[in-house]
């Protein structure tokens, strides 16, 4: 007899914060030679700001995502 069992959820060994579930994505940045000052100004921001270097980037994409938004409807509204 051939059971279908549903696939586990695998656990990682800190509570997951706040979110309920623990899904999520993961993306990874490059930098180009020329470009590895911005590695170290991403840390001194992270530093600066007491957040993880994660966390500094999501701020960032948040902000931009308000912008990019306020820039839609103003240009619905032109229409």
């Amino acid at each position: 007899m051939i059971t279908k069992t549903m696939q586990n959820r695998i656990h990682n060994n800190k509570k997951i914060r706040l979110r309920g579930n623990g899904y999520g994505k993961t993306a990874s940045v490059s930098f180009c030679y020329h470009e590895l000052d911005l590695m170290e100004t991403w840390v001194e921001l992270a530093d600066q700001s007491f957040l993880s270097k994660s966390g500094v980037f999501k701020k960032f994409l948040r902000t931009e995502s308000r912008k990019l938004k306020d820039t839609r409807l103003s240009e619905k509204s032109v229409k």
